[in-house]
């Protein structure tokens, strides 16, 4: 019973893959890639949140965990 837990967590895409996935399809259509600095820019506008574009950065490529509120 517990194999199938493992095996359904071992399936789950790491979070660096999911940070990229929204990022490259929540850009407006005919935009280029946002640089890490653009989410970071939105995330803040939106949530009012700060984070740092180092956060992004981090998250983008599994550097890092869930951010704390930099604010």
């Amino acid at each position: 019973m517990s194999d199938g837990i493992v095996e359904s967590a071992a399936a789950e895409p790491a979070l660096a893959d999911k940070v990229n996935w929204l990022i490259d399809r929540a850009r407006p259509a005919g935009c280029g890639p946002y640089t890490n600095a653009e989410p970071t820019a939105l995330i803040g506008r939106v949530t009012g949140v700060r984070v740092s574009h180092t956060t992004v950065w981090k998250l983008r490529n599994g550097a890092g965990g869930e951010p704390a509120d930099e604010s």
